[in-house]
């Protein structure tokens, strides 16, 4: 018997609805490998990311570590893994509508909006695993690497702690902003692909570019949180807010239309 068909609940019950649906939808998502393989990716990006910056350091046209954005430049692409804890949750959710098993999860709730809640709750914690490791990866190649030409770095004060537990902590932002994508955008490769497209491309360069509107978008809160100082940014306090608004009106609206339509099985 799968996860998805080992609990039910009776028409009326409301008590433990969600904590069962949290239960499920774990259950659900472990038995699957494309988390592990995001997670891989999650600590593959920054890791090769950070190799290629700090190698440059000491050579011509190389990377300048003396300055607070080469600094962050060399430390801080752990962020990268914010963008796969972003597609995980977009995956959780087009993933059942890809194999069309939405609707018969759908069925075994009193409500949608508990499914929907479900998943934001277990694609969080899994973001900050994320996060957490691709800085922490990025930590365990950048320093050494440093340090044997030559620049000893203390990631526990100055600006630079504030880059390290911010970036940390994007993932669960990112991974519910994630499931509020996968809600509106049900098709899992377009889903998927514009993401990273509209991440990459359009709020990129809005952010650098044109930062009066580019630090409102989620992208400028990410910078905000992660203490850019190549970008202008919003402080790191309320860009938390920013990437939590952000997260919830997605998560809202995807939550409407899960609401408005019907899900066949």
């Amino acid at each position: 018997m799968s996860a998805l068909t080992e609990y039910r609940f009776a028409p009326t019950a409301r008590e433990g609805v969600l904590g069962r649906a949290v239960t499920a939808e774990w259950l659900r998502v472990k038995s699957t490998r494309t988390w592990w393989g995001l997670l891989l990716a999650a600590m593959a990006m920054p890791a090769v990311t950070t190799l290629g910056s700090v190698s440059t350091v000491g050579k011509p046209g190389g990377l300048d570590v003396t300055t607070a954005q080469g600094l962050h430049t060399a430390l801080s692409n752990g962020f990268d893994a914010a963008l796969l804890a972003a597609v995980l949750g977009v995956l959780i959710v087009t993933t059942e509508y890809r194999y069309r098993t939405a609707g018969d999860s759908l069925t075994l709730l009193p409500e949608r909006r508990w499914w929907l809640l479900a998943k934001a709750l277990v694609a969080a914690p899994l973001g900050l695993l994320f996060t957490v490791a691709g800085q922490a990866t990025v930590l365990a190649v950048g320093l050494p690497v440093l340090s044997a030409k030559g620049v000893h770095v203390d990631p526990l004060h100055g600006e630079l702690l504030s880059t390290l537990w911010g970036t940390c902590l994007l993932g669960p932002f990112a991974a519910v902003f994630g499931v509020g994508v996968g809600a509106l955008v049900r098709n899992q490769v377009a889903a998927v692909a514009g993401l990273v497209i509209y991440t990459f491309l359009l709020e990129g360069a809005l952010v650098e570019f044109v930062p009066a509107v580019g630090k409102y978008l989620p992208g400028g809160a990410i910078a905000a949180i992660a203490v850019d100082p190549g970008v202008r940014h919003l402080p790191m306090a309320a860009g938390f807010l920013l990437y939590a608004a952000w997260a919830a009106v997605c998560l809202a609206a995807g939550n409407r239309r899960l609401n408005s339509q019907d899900i066949a099985g």
